[in-house]
C-alpha cells in the first residue's frame, strides 16, 4: 500500500500507492517488526491516507500497542505513556480508530477499542486442566477480553496466586480457596497472563506449583504476547514445557528469535 524510504538521517518518506476501496482503510502495526517500530512512520502512513482520501475513517489495528503496560501514574510527575501515545496517533482527527490487544491500555478515548478475542476455556478446563492466575490483575485481563462462553462457568477449575514484590524480587502465594485445586496425579496446569517479558512471574509460579507434592504434573504458559528477553533457560528448568500465544505477530517474532525452539511455541488460533 505505501512505498517507504528511510534516508540515512533516520527520516522517513512515505507514499501512498495503492488504491483504497472500501468505506474504511486498515494500517495493520507490527510493533514485533522493528522495521515497523517507529510512531512517526505510522503518523506518516496515515497523513498520507488523509491527503489522498479526505476524511475516510482509519482502523489502526495493532495487537501489540507499546507503552500499553503501564497504565496509571505511580510516581509524581510522571507520565501515562500509553495516553500520549493514543493522543499523537489520532491527533487531530476524530475518525481514527485503534484496535488492540493491549489489556493495560483501557478505554481512554473514544478511539481506542480493545480487540476482543474468542478464547474457549473449556477446550483447556474440559480436558482437566487446571487454569492459574498469578494476579488478580491476570484473571481481569482474560475475564473482559475474551467472548466464549461464560468464564466462570470454569471457575471451579481456576486457581488464583496473590504477588508481591520487594526488594528480594517477586513472592507468589496461593490463595486459600486455591489450595484445594492444587496437586494430584497428573496435573495439568496452565498459567495465563498477558506479557512474557523477563518470564520471572512464571518461573516463581511454576516452582511453586511443583512444590506442592504432585507426583507428575505439566505445566504451560498462555500469553498474549512474549518478549522473552532472558531467554527460555530459566521457563524451562522451572518445568514450563509449552508456551502458548495469542498474538500471530508475537508468535513469529519469538520462533524468528528462537528457532532452535520453534516446537516449544504454539499459536492459539483465534
Amino acid at each position: 500500500m505505501f512505498e517507504i524510504k528511510k534516508f540515512n538521517s533516520g527520516e522517513w518518506n512515505v507514499k501512498l500507492i495503492e488504491r483504497i476501496h472500501g468505506n474504511e482503510a486498515v494500517i495493520h502495526c507490527n510493533w514485533f517488526d522493528e522495521s515497523q517500530r517507529d510512531v512517526m512512520l505510522l503518523l506518516m502512513k496515515i497523513g498520507a491516507i488523509k491527503k489522498q482520501y479526505g476524511m475516510i475513517p482509519i482502523v489502526v489495528n495493532a495487537p501489540y500497542l507499546p507503552y500499553s503496560r503501564q497504565d496509571r501514574i505511580f510516581e509524581v510527575g510522571q507520565d501515562i505513556p500509553i495516553e500520549t501515545l493514543v493522543k499523537a496517533i489520532t491527533g487531530r482527527y476524530s475518525d481514527i480508530f485503534i484496535k488492540t490487544m493491549g489489556l493495560h491500555c483501557g478505554n481512554y478515548f473514544k478511539n481506542v477499542f480493545n480487540k476482543k478475542i474468542d478464547i474457549d476455556f473449556q477446550q483447556f478446563t474440559g480436558s482437566g486442566s487446571k487454569i492459574v492466575f498469578p494476579d488478580i490483575n491476570a484473571e481481569y485481563h482474560f475475564e473482559s477480553n475474551y467472548t466464549t462462553g461464560n468464564f466462570y462457568n470454569y471457575a471451579n477449575s481456576f486457581i488464583y496466586l496473590n504477588k508481591q514484590r520487594d526488594n528480594t524480587g517477586i513472592k507468589l502465594t496461593i490463595q486459600d480457596n486455591s489450595q484445594k485445586y492444587i496437586g494430584g496425579k497428573y496435573a495439568h496446569y496452565l498459567i495465563c497472563d498477558d506479557i512474557c517479558d523477563g518470564g520471572r512471574t512464571f518461573v516463581e509460579a511454576a516452582k511453586l506449583l511443583k512444590a506442592q507434592g504432585s507426583d507428575d504434573i505439566t505445566i504451560e504458559l498462555m500469553i498474549y504476547h512474549a518478549f522473552m528477553t532472558h531467554g527460555l533457560d530459566d521457563l524451562k528448568a522451572a518445568g514450563i514445557s509449552k508456551i502458548k500465544i495469542i498474538n500471530p505477530d508475537s508468535y513469529e517474532y519469538v520462533i524468528n528469535k528462537f528457532p532452535e525452539n520453534k516446537n516449544y511455541f504454539e499459536l492459539i488460533t483465534i
